[in-house]
């Protein structure tokens, strides 16, 4: 009977000890590394419009953004930015064609473009050498918008060559 005792205390201990085993996680004990994966996105500023040229046609004398527009959300612009962005908008060079306008407050042979992102043309577009101004600030990464240009027309006209300007958008983090 004593060998008996020995072994009921000891069976215990032998499946204790193997349930211990098999509950510990496999390789803790055993593991000298252990790998980490990081990763970083940097600031990258991407704009895309869409389409990429507008005609007014041709137009009156003293014609107003709210009859020679280009309609409301006409262009489209994509963000593919992975920050935050400000879109600014200037014309790149003065009126050209023939004889240019004047660019400025409506006058004979003078005029000038107006935008805005919600159809009101409220935005004076600044000429060449002057400071681009805000079209957009995004509200969240990759907001892209839509955006439309009004034409302040000549209250007359002393020529008839083509008029010509480059509106340029510009985005910045």
């Amino acid at each position: 009977m004593k060998g008996i005792r020995r072994v009921t205390w000891l069976v215990p201990l032998v499946v204790a000890v193997v349930l211990g085993a098999l509950a510990m996680p496999a390789g803790v004990a055993l593991a000298t590394t252990q790998d980490v994966t990081i990763n970083a996105t940097p600031t990258f500023v991407g704009i895309s419009n869409s389409p990429d040229t507008f005609s007014f046609g041709v137009i009156a004398v003293n014609q107003t953004n709210q009859t020679a527009n280009t309609t409301a959300s006409y262009f489209t612009v994509t963000d593919t930015s992975t920050v935050n962005i400000t879109t600014t908008i200037v014309c790149q060079a003065n009126w050209t064609g023939g004889t240019g306008w004047t660019w400025g407050v409506p006058g004979a042979d003078t005029a000038y473009l107006t935008t805005s992102t919600n159809g009101s043309y409220g935005i004076a577009v600044p000429d060449a050498g002057q400071e681009a101004v805000t079209l957009h600030a995004s509200a969240s990464v990759g907001d892209g918008f839509t955006w439309e240009l009004g034409l302040e027309g000549p209250t007359s006209f002393t020529f008839g060559d083509v008029q010509e300007c480059t509106v340029r958008l510009s985005a910045s983090a």
